[in-house]
């Protein structure tokens, strides 16, 4: 990643981590990296294409911006600046290499992928600061473009530069951001009083144009193909709707179509344009905006949209949390190519350090590159009464890179053999609220019901194609405020129950009878979220209020651990390696994403990455929901699609089975990386794959594994 001015730098995604600071023009490097299927987890605030393939999109969220290109349709991104004290509002890419983006300052690029030289942007007319920002660029060519800020909610200044950005001559105050130019001389815009202007000298002097026959308290340019001919929009005071007018006599005469259109669209000539209805509708016209084929046949799910571009037969669409989409049969159909959903992913379960799925607010993810990419998969097929009251994934169990289980719903079971192809449900039983599923060896599960009469535990053998009910005996009455947060075997006999409030329930003969531990730490305020265990005598218990207990007799006695400084952490999961070797991930109490390890048996535990500032979105709370650790990679997942990930650094050059030995198979491997510019390839960590990634592996490879 390139930092372009003296910032802190953001690789965490959803988690919103800070997790270094450098200067001008230096590359920014971390072990953890962000990964996940969209560019980004902010809302796309502008997207440019020049091809179906390649692409760019602004992204921003309270101070937070970032600029991400695609050159493969969006099945991957490149982030290629990431700024927490920077917003990125607007962009326009002349080529493949020449552009502009704005947003509380203005970045040039000759070379998109790679350098953008930063200015600030032209201070307003009175001569102060201009302390908003940009919010909309248009370059003609390569020395002449027009910007906008926007200093208050009722105008817009308006800017041209004609020696390509280096200066600006204010042009005057407009309506917010309407406007738009045809060249270097001819355009349209609106006033603040909704009527419309036109110029022919570059903004130096402006014409009024005869107003269209609607009562507006909004008015925006759409589009301008001469002095005379324009299209343009009035938003109406009666409803929310919105009207498209066409003039090809400067406003003499005016075409206009009914309420009811698309509030943006983007004409690719005078009679044809696309737009999105209010919600998510794609539309057409061929008639120049009078009226509108609305395709709710296609409609994509997502409520609230950004951003349109259009080249070819090619339609992009951007939104709020990273959301991008495509069609290429001019809008006859559509597939979203990221995830920005917002989705909040609940856990993440690697059988490999390749193969993993991610799981969370009905969305499943699926990597077969160590997640450098991900794909989504389809749940199992449901009936229209299972559809109604899914909740979707959550719980992630994988066994190899084709077999795998999830908890669906509230207490389902579904699984696959297929790599996810296909996931199916492995019983149709009821689902209760408070249920949960535990998946020990391939093919035996237990599920833990909180039903009418009680709680019951079920427990299958054979993957779930029949379930035995297990009469068990537990000793404690659940209250209608009583959450249970796992539900846990450590092998045949040894099981656990915990939950809020002080829910502490122990099996040693396969779930029969149940104690409630009399030596476990009772808090104040005691949520136990999480308890897993390296043998039947050393385990973990995890939760809210930093709380960190470890036995070693089997959970008879509890020893409380502490952090230093976390007294209010809420910890969420937990991986134990060993007796002495686990991690844990969660928030502290600044809402700083904690992923933290210990080889000591918890005497001590370092901080796997440390947060340089507290989260900046403060009405949100920002937590790793999940973690999966395989042979030293370590993955953590959380809200709004998040994805980090800590790379193994044990043995770089082991890179297929058998692990722990180096062979052709190894070398191999990194081969086909290298060609595909996969991550793990690039050992110089510049994100260029070239001969110092290669001289960089055969010295590892030559070195060997500790």
């Amino acid at each position: 990643m390139i930092a372009t001015s003296t910032r802190c730098f953001l690789i965490g995604a959803a988690a919103w981590t800070i997790v270094g600071c450098e200067a001008h023009g230096q590359m920014v490097t971390d072990e953890w990296t962000r990964q996940g299927p969209s560019p980004t987890d902010m809302n796309i605030t502008d997207i440019d294409f020049d091809s179906s393939d390649r692409g760019w999109v602004t992204a921003s969220y309270a101070s937070w911006g970032g600029l991400f290109g695609t050159s493969d349709g969006g099945a991957s991104w490149k982030t290629i600046i990431l700024d927490a004290f920077e917003t990125f509002n607007t962009i326009d890419m002349l080529d493949q290499t020449h552009g502009w983006v704005a947003g509380s300052a203005i970045y040039k690029t000759e070379n998109a992928w790679d350098s953008w030289t930063r200015s600030n942007i032209p201070d307003e007319p009175t001569g102060n600061p201009n302390a908003v920002g940009a919010t909309q660029v248009q370059f003609i060519d390569g020395t002449v473009g027009y910007l906008s800020t926007r200093p208050s909610l009722t105008f817009s200044y308006l800017y041209r530069t004609s020696d390509g950005g280096n200066s600006w001559n204010y042009l005057g105050r407009f309506d917010l951001d309407s406007w738009r130019f045809a060249d270097a001389n001819i355009g349209w815009a609106a006033l603040e009083d909704h009527t419309f202007v036109r110029t022919n000298d570059g903004g130096q002097t402006w014409s009024p144009v005869p107003m269209p026959p609607t009562v507006t308290i909004q008015s925006d340019v759409l589009e301008v193909f001469s002095y005379d001919h324009a299209v343009v929009t009035t938003f109406q005071d009666t409803e929310t709707r919105f009207s498209i007018h066409q003039t090809t006599n400067a406003g003499q005469t005016w075409e206009s179509s009914s309420p009811g259109t698309p509030r943006d669209a983007v004409f690719t000539d005078p009679q044809h344009a696309f737009g999105f209805m209010q919600f998510g509708a794609p539309a057409v016209t061929t008639d120049g905006g009078m009226s509108w084929t609305v395709n709710n046949a296609a409609q994509i799910d997502h409520d609230y949209f950004t951003a349109i571009d259009v080249v070819g037969h090619s339609i992009f669409l951007g939104g709020e949390f990273g959301f991008v989409a495509a069609s290429h049969d001019s809008g006859a159909s559509w597939s979203q190519i990221s995830s920005g959903s917002g989705n909040d992913l609940r856990r993440v379960g690697f059988a490999t350090a390749l193969d993993g799925w991610v799981s969370g607010g009905g969305t499943i993810l699926h990597t077969t590159d160590g997640g450098d990419t991900w794909k989504h998969q389809p749940g199992p097929s449901l009936t229209p009464f299972q559809a109604i009251f899914s909740t979707g994934p959550s719980d992630v169990y994988p066994f190899s890179p084709d077999h795998a289980a999830m908890r669906w719903n509230r207490g389902n079971l579904i699984i696959t053999n297929d790599g996810g192809e296909n996931w199916v449900l492995a019983d149709q039983n009821e689902s209760w609220p408070g249920g949960r599923i535990y998946v020990g060896d391939p093919g035996v599960y237990y599920k833990f019901n909180l039903e009418a009469g009680g709680p019951k535990i079920y427990k299958t053998a054979d993957g779930g194609t029949s379930w035995s009910s297990i009469n068990a005996n537990i000793p404690y009455v659940f209250d209608a405020g009583d959450i249970v947060y796992d539900f846990y075997f450590h092998d045949d006999l040894n099981g656990w129950i915990v939950g809020s409030p002080n829910i502490a329930l122990r099996t040693q003969d396969g779930g029969l009878t149940w104690d409630r531990t009399p030596n476990i730490v009772r808090l104040p305020r005691p949520v136990y979220r999480r308890v897993r265990f390296a043998t039947p005598e050393t385990g973990w218990i995890i939760g809210s209020y930093g709380l960190i207990l470890r036995t070693t007799d089997g959970g008879d006695t509890w020893e409380e651990q502490t952090v230093a400084d976390t007294f209010d952490a809420t910890y969420t999961d937990i991986v134990v390696v060993s007796e002495n070797e686990a991690y844990l991930c969660g928030h502290d109490e600044l809402n700083r994403d904690i992923v933290r390890r210990t080889t000591d048996g918890g005497l001590n535990w370092t901080i796997g990455y440390t947060p340089g500032l507290a989260h900046p979105f403060t009405d949100f709370q920002s937590a790793h929901n999940g973690l999966a650790v395989v042979d030293g990679n370590v993955w953590a997942v959380g809200i709004w699609g998040g994805i980090v990930h800590k790379r193994s650094t044990a043995c770089r050059a082991d890179l297929a089975e058998p692990f722990g030995v180096l062979d052709f198979f190894d070398v191999m491997a990194f081969l086909d990386a290298f060609f595909e510019q996969n991550s793990v390839a690039d050992f110089t960590g510049d994100e260029v794959f070239d001969v110092f990634d290669v001289i960089g592996y055969l010295g590892e490879f030559e070195s060997g594994c500790p």
